[in-house]
Parts: structure tokens; sequence; C-alpha cells
């Protein structure tokens, strides 16, 4: 049976039983079931398309998710840019380090050198009349 007239039902027998004696008669209340049942159907209908169109998530939650994803992008950079700056930070200790070891070996060639002129010269017996 269509939901006005099982409504007609129950109100014929809470009626009948006397619950409800200052009742008008089911044939007069009739019309009103059926404009009630009608509003419902309507009101269901519009609640369901509105149901329908708010799948997407709501604005404000898209929003703080596109905030999310920039955030996650900028720390993304910051980190990649931090790496990049310890790389060029050890390459750069790297090279130092080997350009103060090749300047010790400098100075420590050019003081044997000079050692090595200065023996040359005292081992020659520093007098040319030989």
């Amino acid at each position: 049976l269509p939901p006005p007239e099982l409504a007609a039902q129950v109100l014929e027998h809470l009626r009948g039983a006397g619950w409800l004696p200052n009742l008008k008669g089911v044939e007069e209340m009739r019309p009103k079931l059926e404009v009630a049942w009608q509003a419902y159907q309507r009101a269901e209908a519009k609640w369901r398309e509105g149901a329908a169109l708010d799948d997407g998530p709501a604005p404000h939650v898209e929003f703080l998710a596109q905030c999310r994803e920039a955030h996650d992008r900028e720390q993304a950079q910051e980190r990649a840019e931090l790496a990049s700056a310890r790389i060029r930070a050890r390459e750069l200790e790297k090279t130092a380090a080997a350009s103060a070891a090749a300047a010790r070996a400098a100075v420590a060639a050019s003081a044997g050198a000079a050692a090595g002129n200065g023996a040359a010269a005292g081992a020659g017996g520093g007098s040319p009349a030989a």
C-alpha cells in the first residue's frame, strides 16, 4: 500500500480504539494525507539532489588540502636546497683540504730545495779557489 493509505489505516485504527476520539473522519483527511505525502517526496528528492551535488569535498576542506600541498612542496624544496648546500660545503672542504695539502707540499719542497742549495754551497767549500 502507498504511504497515504497506510497512514489512513493507522489513523482509522487509532480512532476506532478510542485513542483519538476527536479526530476527523479518514475520508476528510485523505486529501491532506496525499498532499503531505507529495510534499515529503518533493522534499526528499530536493534533498537527494542537493546531496548528490555535495559529493565533492567542502570548499574549506579543499582549500586546506591545497594549503597542505603547497606547504609540503615548499618544505621539499627547502630540504633539496639544504642538501645541495651541504654537498657544496663538503666539496669546498675537500678542495680546501687538497689546496692546503698542496701548499704544504710546495712549502716543504721549496724548503727542501733551499736546504739543498745551501748544503751544496757549503759542500763546495765556499771558496772558488780550489
